[in-house]
């Protein structure tokens, strides 16, 4: 759907090794289902690295692979180490050199920002990657279900982005039940903003069920990496004005709905009403 959106540029890079869990006929089903024809201009590759690729009991594709058939001609993966084949060991706990900045045009992180003791230095290493106008992908868990190392809500990511003049962002937590059930962060520009009042809630769950945070965030052409946001309970006035200024900013993109199946009939499992500011748009 991203892709349908804005094509997947040349060169992708991978935030860990990805396992896909798909065979070569899932990727090019699912790809037909949405009016993609995928590109399969080379061998397949399959996967004999990643951890769970091992233990998974039949073949499945690549990350790498997965990506070339919708378009991109190299893939790299960043990591801690090179246990699952990365082709960039990096540790994102500490700033990046300069040669790593204004290198990428798509990150894609799957579940590996929870996973590091550090994560705004993360955040902040992505975003310096990141050239003008390159977009980020991200999904990470936000309880406890699954031992993340770190839990972060939908806020935490938003207001970095706000804050640093990035031109798109949208967040959704996506609670995983009986089906996966999205809500949408709502967020808007409050002409009586003022110091002490709150713009965005925090998605409450309990640890019964997994719920992620999935963020899709682009930079425009002046874009930071280093400010630091301040929580909206805190700002002072000229915070709140600055604030209020990007917002319209990233109000005003035209980024749709990702979700592959929509239902307003689909009822969220446990029953309870989605927080305020969430707004149910459906599952997959």
């Amino acid at each position: 759907m991203e892709h349908k959106h804005k094509p997947i540029p040349p060169v992708v890079h991978t935030l860990g090794r990805f396992f896909t869990g798909f065979d070569e006929n899932d990727v090019v089903g699912l790809l037909e289902r949405h009016g993609l024809q995928p590109i399969r201009d080379q061998e397949v590759e399959i996967d004999s690295e990643t951890l769970e690729a091992k233990a998974w009991g039949k073949p499945c594709i690549t990350e790498r692979a997965f990506f070339k058939m919708l378009g991109a001609r190299k893939v790299h993966a960043i990591d801690i180490n090179g246990y699952e084949g990365a082709s960039i060991v990096c540790d994102l706990c500490v700033p990046i050199p300069d040669e790593m900045a204004n290198v990428a045009d798509f990150i894609v992180g799957g579940s590996t920002l929870d996973n590091v003791f550090d994560p705004a230095q993360y955040l902040r290493n992505i975003a310096r990657m990141l050239r003008p106008t390159a977009r980020l992908f991200e999904i990470n868990h936000a309880n406890n279900h699954a031992r993340p190392y770190v839990i972060l809500p939908a806020p935490w990511f938003f207001d970095y982005f706000v804050a640093n003049r990035f031109a798109d962002c949208r967040v959704y937590a996506v609670e995983f039940s009986e089906s996966a059930h999205a809500f949408r962060m709502e967020y808007f520009v409050n002409p009586e903003q003022q110091p002490g009042f709150g713009l965005l809630d925090n998605f409450d769950g309990d640890d019964t069920t997994t719920i992620a945070t999935v963020v899709f965030a682009g930079k425009g052409q002046d874009p930071t990496w280093s400010r630091s946001p301040i929580q909206d309970a805190w700002r002072n006035r000229r915070a709140v004005v600055e604030y209020a200024e990007q917002l319209k900013i990233i109000a005003s993109s035209s980024r749709p709905d990702w979700l592959l199946r929509k239902s307003d009939t689909m009822p969220r499992s446990p029953n309870q009403s989605p927080p305020n500011r969430y707004r149910y748009v459906g599952h997959f």
